[in-house]
């Protein structure tokens, strides 16, 4: 399962991606901000299987940022927490 997660706070990223691996997800990339998971979800040519979002970050939030990804067509169904 290839995750996404995207959290303004690098230690809450590290450790998350850390246990996720420790669990068996191997395959978790992390961003810094919602305009960086933008720009990977288009550009990377990568498509995720579940995308884990911080609710408050600042610029693009959480729920602005879940709005954005619902646009995509590859990403309608796909799992958003």
């Amino acid at each position: 399962m290839r995750i996404l997660a995207i959290d303004d706070d690098p230690v809450f990223l590290e450790l998350l991606a850390g246990m996720l691996r420790m669990i068996g997800y191997g395959q978790v990339t992390t961003m810094a901000s919602g305009h960086e998971a933008l720009h990977e979800l288009d550009y990377s040519g990568l498509l995720y299987d579940c995308i884990l979002s911080d609710m408050q970050m600042p610029g693009l939030d959480g729920t602005a940022l879940t709005a954005a990804i619902r646009l995509r067509t590859a990403y309608r169904q796909t799992p958003i927490l």
